[in-house]
């Protein structure tokens, strides 16, 4: 595990009063959730009539849903609860374990804090409702939340503003943060500030995008990598959770609450890794089979669930009645078909995403079978730099021989 880098690590001078400022940070997020999580596991018991857009509590459709399922609302409570504690545990674990780990380096804290009060997030509205006159702590942490993320893209991961003149829109943005939602609160009028939101989604991006083509070193680039997957992969679990929500196959208080939950776990696991740059270089084997089993995944499910509808159909019609050998055959059919499936799809994406590499490893799988009949060392020679060269793309490459010796 690499040291803070250099540009991003704290000065002696500085080093107590920052860890002094995240314990704070940390002790608030503590405070939250102390208070908060009994007031969301009332309100996950209690179904909500009107005015439920900030609510934790289900509708009427959703408990008629639950019980359609066979959940109970006091189970769908617990369990709620059960997954929220372990969301938590996870976010506030992660950004605890970075600060063991890295207190010395400020972009490290400045990431950690802002895990820490993610995972405090969902409590916020519902000390507001409970308790009016401490509703301000609550709203501070959500602004030193939203404050500490816009840092966070505008810095990440060199600590720098990247290109320079991004900082007179992330200051400004940043400021917003922490006292915008106070503002409102006084002046409701001021509410027109939060249209700034929107160029903050298409400004991140693009610095972050800029800053990895003209100013990341290699290690950064791979830093940067690892947080797109986690936005990435957590993206795309929700794509697929509004995908099971709009068939029904679960009810859609169920989705939201766990499975929307489950895909965020990915984003806290992987910023960790790049802010930690431990096993950065795995990157490329995680995309590649989170690619090659995601696409292996959706493949067998819809022709296991096309193999079945068409057996079922085909059944029907024969003898007018279903048969569980419709799903027999079809479990068969994919179990047969995983290996040659999964072999094609990764030859697949191999040539289309990782090109590079793909020719490197049938480079070298050409040259190993011909090595074996490779006598003369002129020609083996030459052929193995030339390998060298086209793998490894070298600036210079050069092969020493050790000249036979008398035998002992």
């Amino acid at each position: 595990m690499n040291q803070a880098a250099s540009g991003t690590r704290l000065s002696s001078r500085w080093l107590w009063p920052a860890r002094l400022a995240w314990s704070l940070v940390l002790l608030l997020a503590i405070w939250k959730l102390v208070l908060g999580t009994p007031l969301i596991y009332a309100e996950k018991q209690t179904i909500c009539i009107e005015a439920c857009a900030e609510s934790n509590s289900p509708t009427v459709e959703d408990a008629a849903a639950l019980h359609a399922s066979g959940i109970s609302l006091a189970e769908y409570a617990s369990l709620s609860m059960l997954f929220f504690l372990l969301e938590t545990v996870i976010w506030m674990g992660t950004g605890v374990l970075i600060f063991i780990l890295r207190s010395d380096d400020w972009m490290a804290l400045l990431t950690s804090a802002m895990m820490i009060l993610f995972a405090t997030g969902p409590v916020d509205y519902p000390i507001m409702r409970a308790y009016p006159s401490l509703g301000w702590l609550a709203l501070l942490g959500f602004s030193l939340q939203n404050a500490f993320l816009f840092l966070f893209v505008g810095l990440f991961p060199s600590g720098r503003f990247v290109p320079r003149w991004m900082r007179w829109f992330w200051i400004p943005m940043v400021v917003i943060a922490l006292v915008g939602d106070f503002l409102v609160d006084v002046f409701p009028a001021a509410a027109w500030i939060w249209v700034l939101w929107f160029p903050f989604l298409i400004l991140g991006p693009y610095s972050q995008i800029y800053r990895y083509r003209k100013a990341s070193s290699l290690v950064e680039r791979l830093q940067t990598w690892w947080v797109v997957f986690g936005f990435s992969a957590m993206a795309g679990l929700i794509l697929m959770g509004a995908f099971l929500e709009q068939v029904g196959i679960l009810p859609d208080i169920v989705i939201q609450d766990f499975y929307f939950g489950l895909a965020g776990l990915m984003l806290p696991i992987c910023i960790a890794i790049s802010v930690l740059r431990f096993h950065l270089w795995d990157i490329d084997v995680i995309i590649r089979k989170t690619l090659v089993y995601g696409a292996l995944s959706l493949t067998l499910g819809l022709v296991f669930f096309g193999a079945v509808t068409l057996l079922q159909s085909l059944f029907v019609a024969l003898s007018g009645q279903r048969s569980a050998v419709a799903a027999v055959i079809s479990t068969l059919f994919i179990a047969a078909l995983f290996s040659p499936l999964r072999r094609r799809i990764q030859n697949d994406i191999d040539r289309r995403f990782f090109r590079k590499k793909y020719d490197a490893e049938k480079i070298v799988e050409a040259f190993s079978a011909g090595l074996r009949q490779e006598l003369d060392p002129e020609q083996l020679s030459e052929r193995l730099l030339a390998v060298v060269e086209e793998t490894l793309q070298p600036e210079r490459v050069s092969l020493w021989l050790r000249e036979g010796g008398p035998k002992r």
